[in-house]
């Protein structure tokens, strides 16, 4: 079996990772122009935490690609059901607190997760294929 580092479900998380650091200045301007101190921290807490869940979802895709492909699909499963755990667990102690904008963390979490997948797939759709269509491209 290949390298941890050469398996394809990591290097899709990885992914992940890189496409949330592209997307993570401009949710934090966005954040901060709209909703000032509250929705930086908010929305930097938010970016911490969906960089938490890709980390998650990479440790289940690796293991579970041990087992096949039913153990892939029963790893994004399951990364998927401990994610939103983590989530709940990390927004219950500090929902209250002074610094927290619960709409601006909400749709920093949302909007994280949508545009990191979004891009990743994007990427990895054009690589699908050996005929070298891009499914993205309307054909003539």
């Amino acid at each position: 079996m290949s390298s941890a580092s050469t398996q394809p479900e990591v290097s899709i998380a990885k992914g992940f990772l890189v496409r949330l650091l592209i997307v993570a200045p401009v949710a934090v301007a966005v954040s901060w122009a709209i909703a000032g101190d509250r929705g930086l921290w908010s929305s930097l807490y938010g970016l911490a935490l969906v960089a938490v869940n890709f980390a998650i979802m990479m440790l289940f895709f690796r293991e579970g690609a041990k087992f096949g492909m039913t153990g892939l699909m029963a790893a994004a499963f399951i990364s998927l059901l401990v994610g939103l755990g983590v989530l709940t667990a990390a927004i219950i102690p500090v929902a209250r607190a002074s610094w927290m904008d619960l709409v601006v963390f909400g749709l920093v979490v949302i909007l994280g997760h949508l545009a990191a997948v979004v891009i990743e797939a994007r990427r990895v759709s054009g690589r699908l294929g050996d005929d070298g269509l891009a499914p993205w491209r309307l054909v003539r």
